[in-house]
């Protein structure tokens, strides 16, 4: 069944009255909406939360490193004494030797795990508390400042400067930060 040639009229008038409609609705819309955007690693880099939280990530990397080079120390070293003291064992001295090596690989492989997933998680809960502050302040900002919308820059493939909102951002997040710990 072909559609007929009134219908296909009607179709393009809808069309061109829809498409004329809508430009009419988008420069409305630009003229009246106020939009920002921000980018929400360099908000991390320069915030002060997002400095100490970045500084809790590095204290536990850096515990986690030390326990894992002591173990790893005491790998090479065990390993240094069995490779000195090979020629001289009994085979089945050697065979304890060898299970002794392999368990204490796994459990140097363990330690390393453990520390990694323990790095993971702290910052897995390092950036969702960092989100949750910094949506607070968008949300504040948002209603306050009479933004219509707030994007990630990560979300956006062009951004004019006049619209990065970034460094607002940070200093609202400072502001937040400095009147919570005043009072604490």
């Amino acid at each position: 069944m072909r559609p007929s040639k009134a219908c296909a009229a009607a179709a393009v008038l809808a069309g061109l009255w829809l498409g004329a409609g809508s430009s009419d609705i988008l420069a409305q819309a630009g003229e009246a909406s106020k939009i920002g955007v921000f980018d929400p690693a360099r908000v991390f880099e320069l915030s002060q939360i997002g400095k100490e939280m970045r500084s809790e990530i590095e204290s536990l990397t850096k515990a986690k490193r030390g326990e894992v080079q002591k173990k790893e120390e005491e790998f090479r070293a065990l390993q240094e004494m069995f490779r000195q003291q090979e020629p001289s064992l009994s085979e089945d001295r050697r065979s304890e030797r060898e299970r002794e090596m392999q368990q204490k690989g796994i459990e140097l492989k363990r330690v390393r795990d453990d520390a990694n997933r323990a790095v993971q998680a702290q910052v897995s809960d390092i950036e969702q508390k960092f989100q949750k502050k910094v949506l607070e302040v968008i949300e504040t900002l948002g209603r306050q400042a009479g933004y219509s919308l707030i994007l990630d820059r990560a979300a956006v493939a062009f951004v004019s400067p006049s619209v990065d909102i970034t460094d607002l951002i940070v200093s609202r997040l400072n502001a937040a930060a400095q009147s919570a710990s005043k009072a604490n």
